[in-house]
């Protein structure tokens, strides 16, 4: 494997690029615009040499490609992918939500379940934190883990995938909401009232969870609230930026999906209901 590309120069693709940069890949970085991709991590700009291309300038297939937009871009970017595989290619899905492999016609697609924090402002991407991207485990999934042994990305392999994605499912689905309908940073989480709604709306996740197979209880929702505990007050979500730019959501893509399994399994979940009626409003006419 020696091409690879990433879709999307927002804060999770740049970081990406960022931390593979220094390997032995031939790598180009697509965007909407070209500009330079400068990293800025603990108050230091780390300039990545990099340039992005648009999509209309890809004229060769790529032996791994991430694909790093927003989920519902998917559909918009699709004739552009599939000019750049072939036969072998592997696709890494690296956002937000889950489903989005069945999209695809190729064979060879895997969500990950994404765990790195950035922000994208204007020129630079500010990366705060966490370098890990979870996979299922299986020989494709291998050879993506070995091709990336030296770099500073780290692939996880995990027997529990599914329950891997879940996991991040309800994490987004906690501090994503909070942050976006509140306009505020993870110091939100600090406010009791916050706290507690938190918590009733991730009880209600893992009740989904656990009709769609999943073993979570009480000690999963302590440990979701232990990472979030973990955040820097000043450190955003992709909803809560979104949410700042006016820009659309990927609401459909998690707390949507996660509402989709419960109107499947009819489950009560009100808390849920209210969050994401709010996320809709907030959409309505913006895409």
């Amino acid at each position: 494997m020696k091409d690879i590309a990433i879709i999307g120069a927002g804060a999770v693709g740049s970081i990406i690029l960022h931390l593979i940069k220094d390997s032995h890949f031939q790598i180009d970085i697509f965007a909407t615009e070209i500009r330079d991709i400068n990293i800025e991590k603990d108050g230091v700009i780390l300039p990545t040499g990099f340039t992005t291309k648009t999509l209309t300038k890809a004229n060769k297939q790529y032996d791994i490609i991430f694909i790093t937009t927003k989920a519902f871009m998917i559909d918009r970017i699709m004739p552009n992918i599939e000019s750049m595989i072939h036969e072998d290619t592997k696709i890494i899905i690296c956002q937000n939500g889950y489903s989005q492999n069945e999209r695809f016609q190729h064979s060879i697609v895997f969500h990950a379940a994404v765990y790195i924090s950035g922000q994208k402002m204007q020129d630079k991407v500010i990366y705060f934190r966490d370098n890990k991207l979870v996979l299922p485990i299986n020989p494709h999934t291998q050879t993506i883990q070995n091709a990336f042994k030296d770099t500073q990305l780290n692939i996880i392999l995990a027997d529990d995938y599914l329950s891997q994605i879940w996991f991040k499912l309800l994490v987004n689905l906690g501090i994503n909401s909070m942050t976006a309908l509140t306009k505020n940073t993870a110091q939100i989480q600090k406010v009791p009232e916050i706290q507690q709604l938190i918590i009733q709306l991730l009880k209600e996740g893992v009740m989904v969870a656990n009709t769609e197979s999943q073993h979570f209880n009480d000690t999963t929702i302590d440990q979701i609230l232990s990472i979030y505990a973990g955040y820097p007050d000043h450190m955003g979500t992709s909803m809560y930026y979104d949410m700042l730019n006016q820009s659309p959501t990927e609401y459909e893509f998690i707390q949507g999906y996660i509402y989709e399994r419960a109107r499947y399994h009819h489950l009560a979940t009100p808390t849920l209901d209210i969050i994401y009626a709010l996320l809709k409003g907030y959409q309505f006419s913006r895409i």
